[in-house]
């Protein structure tokens, strides 16, 4: 079972759907996930591959020094520590953890495209439902439930108050050979969208109003537990290309809290870490107010110490606090302000 805790034109960038024959890996989109109120599946899936582009970009910046802080609170490592941890995706394989996380991050923000059609689902790595598990319609003699159409297996069809759930690949025969080897399914359940309509949350960051001040809230990232572009992604890292895991048990794997918690081996493997860095990378290109050069981001310690409380920003990074800078692209520290003085 994997599912996140996780509890407008702002944004600079333009969200689409990548849509290539010659893309690595394929995934295919079911008609329940079509036609929600308040809900757009194809610009929601486009964020969650944006946030990883982005979260790659980044961390390939030699200059981007917040979001290397930012990488440094996650998994608990500098980016540029050059210690080996065991790759996640790769038995007997080490890594350093900059590697590890901008591979994946970069694959998935650049090697999947959509495809449509049944040809299209059965050829798919990844097959995304929204119709609450209903797709696994027969009891497994062992237990669970089965999806005849898509030959995989879930012992949970969204029956236990989760967001999502992915599947199990059951044992083809010869006729089915036609289904990819290592398919998986995405099943978002009722839960994430009552949950998203019921407390006014968001699909997409790009949904938010650019006017929103985020840094006066004091639940920081914490606001976007249920934010339906971060589970997504979040579900992309467990799929088969990458194996990452829900690290611990319930709710050990999930949440910024226990993220940050984590030591580097087990936030390289843990899905919630991957996913938070995506929402902290895609946060940094929205502009506060008419700040050209502006971004969201964690506090800056290096600078808050020489002002005197650089004890209370660390304390505030640890908490996910957000803070608005005017300089997130050009690095010009004079033009620091703290996120509660910012006034947008």
């Amino acid at each position: 079972m994997h599912f996140s805790m996780l509890s407008t034109s702002a944004l600079a960038l333009m969200f689409t759907i990548p849509y290539c024959a010659a893309s690595k890996y394929t995934y295919w989109v079911h008609d329940s996930c079509y036609g929600k109120p308040g809900f757009d599946m194809d610009k929601t899936v486009a964020e969650s591959m944006t946030m990883a582009k982005r979260a790659a970009d980044r961390l390939g910046s030699s200059t981007d020094t917040d979001f290397a802080n930012v990488f440094k609170k996650i998994f608990s490592i500098d980016k540029n520590d050059q210690a080996e941890f065991n790759s996640p995706i790769f038995d007997n394989l080490k890594t350093t953890a900059y590697k590890s996380v901008k591979d994946i991050m970069n694959s998935i923000g650049t090697e999947w495209s959509l495809v449509k059609g049944d040809n299209g689902r059965a050829a798919s790595d990844v097959r995304i439902y929204c119709d609450n598990g209903k797709h696994f319609d027969r009891p497994h003699k062992k237990g669970g439930w089965v999806d005849d159409v898509n030959k995989v297996l879930s012992y949970d069809r969204c029956e236990k108050g989760q967001a999502f759930t992915s599947s199990q690949r059951l044992a083809i025969k010869p006729k089915d050979m036609q289904q990819n080897k290592r398919r998986e399914t995405i099943t978002i359940c009722d839960k994430q969208f009552n949950t998203v309509t019921s407390s006014s949350l968001w699909h997409r960051l790009e949904e938010i109003p650019s006017d929103k001040d985020l840094t006066k809230s004091k639940l920081g990232i914490k606001m976007f537990n249920y934010l339906t572009s971060m589970v997504i992604l979040h579900e992309f890292t467990h799929t088969d290309p990458y194996r990452l895991e829900d690290v611990g048990s319930l709710p050990a794997a999930y949440g910024w809290d226990n993220i940050v918690a984590k030591n580097t081996q087990d936030s390289l493997e843990n899905s919630d870490n991957h996913a938070y860095l995506g929402l902290w990378a895609l946060l940094a290109d929205r502009k506060p107010g008419k700040e050209p050069h502006g971004g969201h981001t964690l506090a800056r310690p290096w600078l808050d110490a020489t002002r005197g409380y650089g004890l209370e920003a660390a304390n505030d990074a640890t908490s996910g606090l957000i803070y608005a800078y005017q300089d997130i692209s050009d690095r010009v520290p004079s033009a620091k302000r703290k996120a509660r003085e910012f006034s947008g």
